[in-house]
C-alpha cells in the first residue's frame, strides 16, 4: 500500500488524474489507502495477458506501451500510456482478458488498485464513475484515430498524422513550433503505425529536410504549425 510519507504526494497526483476529476481533498484520503506503489525498470513486463482482470493501473511517472505479438512473433504497439494515463480498468468491467502485454519503455512508478477494491470502493463513486465513462470514450475516441491512420496508405501520411495527434494530445507551444513532451523513437513510430522502422526513420528525415520537423534528444517539434493542422 502506499506508504505514509507519500500520502500526501499520492493524494496530489490523483488530483491531476481525470478519473478523480471533482474529488474532494476529503474523498480522496478516504481512498488513498486502496492504492499500491510499484517501480519497474525499462523493458520490464507490467502484467501480461493472463493477469489482466486483477488490478487496474495508472502511471504516476515514466511511459509504458501495450504490445500484441502476432504468430509470426512481430511486435507491434497498440498504445502508449504516460503520466496520468490509466489503464486495465476495461478488463475490471467486462470481466475479459486483453491479448497483449504491457512493458515499461523507460523507468516509471505504477499506481495500481486491485479488482475487489476497484468494483467495491472506486465503482461505487457517482464522481468517479461519471469519470470513467468519459475516459473510456476519450479511449475509443484515440482507438478510431489511429484506425483512421492506418487507412492512408503512404509512410508519409501516417507518421504525419500520427505526430500530428501527439502535437494535439502531449504537445505545448515553444517559440518556433509545437513540441511533443513525450520521447518516442523511430521504432515505436512504426510499430503504432504499421511500417519498418527504416521505413519511419526515412520519412522522418524527409519531413526534417522539408523544415516541418525538428527531432532534439528523442523530443519532436512541429514547425510550419499550417502543415500540421490535419
Amino acid at each position: 500500500m502506499i506508504d505514509f510519507s507519500e500520502k500526501g504526494k499520492t493524494i496530489a497526483f490523483l488530483k491531476r488524474i481525470p478519473l478523480f476529476s471533482g474529488l474532494t481533498e476529503e474523498e480522496l484520503e478516504e481512498i488513498v489507502h486502496i492504492f499500491k506503489e510499484n517501480f519497474y525498470k525499462k523493458n520490464e513486463v507490467i502484467f501480461r495477458e493472463e493477469d489482466t482482470g486483477k488490478h487496474m493501473y495508472i502511471v504516476k511517472f515514466g511511459k509504458v506501451k501495450v504490445v500484441q505479438t502476432s504468430k509470426f512473433g512481430k511486435e507491434n504497439i497498440v498504445a502508449i500510456h504516460n503520466e496520468g494515463d490509466t489503464f486495465g480498468e476495461l478488463s475490471l468491467i467486462d470481466g475479459k482478458t486483453m491479448p497483449a502485454t504491457v512493458l515499461a519503455m523507460e523507468d516509471c512508478k505504477i499506481i495500481s488498485v486491485d479488482a475487489n477494491y476497484f468494483r467495491n470502493v472506486l465503482l461505487q463513486n457517482k464522481k468517479i464513475l461519471n469519470n470513467l465513462i468519459n475516459v473510456l470514450c476519450q479511449k475509443l475516441r484515440t482507438s478510431f484515430k489511429l484506425m483512421k491512420i492506418l487507412k492512408y496508405t503512404s509512410a508519409f501520411d501516417r507518421v504525419k498524422y500520427l505526430l500530428a495527434d501527439f502535437g494535439k494530445i502531449n504537445g505545448y507551444e515553444i517559440e518556433d513550433g509545437i513540441k511533443i513532451n513525450i520521447k518516442i523513437t523511430h521504432q515505436e513510430i512504426a510499430e503504432l503505425v504499421g511500417i519498418s522502422r527504416e521505413t519511419a526513420s526515412r520519412t522522418i528525415s524527409k519531413l526534417q529536410s522539408m523544415g516541418k520537423l525538428e527531432v532534439k534528444e528523442h523530443y519532436f517539434i512541429l514547425k510550419d504549425r499550417e502543415f500540421w493542422q490535419v
